[in-house]
């Protein structure tokens, strides 16, 4: 696990830990009640479990630091997502590389009791998040922020820091870019042209 702060010897969830215990229990609450958003937000960004884990520490633990906090919940949570994408950001750019693709995620529902089913249902799955992991990250992130997350447009865009126009437009050529890689995995990733 990362180090962070002064104290290399200080683990990031350490940190986290004991900033929450200084901290108010309704934000603790208010905190833990979009943890999952979060940590789905960031599986998106890193496509890696390890590095989503420690993106959504890291934003966890600014935003416990933070001075000033959203007063509503819905700021709130656009808040906190925006803190995470730029802390995505900066990492990317201090490791100067793409993320690599994440492993096949755990599917959360029950399986379905029919094995062909199940079969059928996984190989879904499988493509769609094969597919979702070849889109360049401005259309994967509007993706996860509105047909995952279930953010507004308004919302997705200042998360996103772009009008809500702009959100509906990558969000249109996204999808439209997800159902290509749908119908033809093996045609070439919207990073060629779109």
């Amino acid at each position: 696990m990362r180090s962070i702060g002064r104290d290399p010897a200080l683990p990031l969830w350490a940190s986290v830990r004991g900033r929450l215990l200084r901290t108010e229990p309704a934000a603790r609450t208010r905190l833990a009640r979009h943890l999952p958003t979060l940590s789905t937000y960031a599986m998106a960004l890193t496509r890696d479990r390890e590095r989503a884990q420690d993106l959504v520490q890291a934003s966890a633990l600014r935003a416990l630091r933070a001075a000033r906090v959203p007063d509503s919940d819905s700021a709130f949570r656009v808040w906190l997502l925006r803190i995470c994408r730029n802390l995505h950001i900066d990492e990317l750019r201090r490791m100067r590389l793409e993320p690599e693709p994440c492993a096949d995620p755990d599917e959360a529902s029950q399986p379905p009791p029919d094995p062909a089913a199940l079969q059928d249902r996984v190989a879904d799955v499988l493509s769609v998040h094969q597919a979702l992991a070849r889109l360049p990250v401005h259309h994967r992130e509007v993706i996860v922020l509105v047909d995952l997350v279930g953010f507004s447009y308004r919302e997705a865009g200042e998360a996103l820091g772009v009008p809500p126009g702009t959100v509906m437009s990558r969000l249109s050529r996204a999808r439209a870019a997800l159902l290509r890689l749908l119908q033809d995995p093996a045609a070439a990733g919207p990073e060629a042209g779109g």
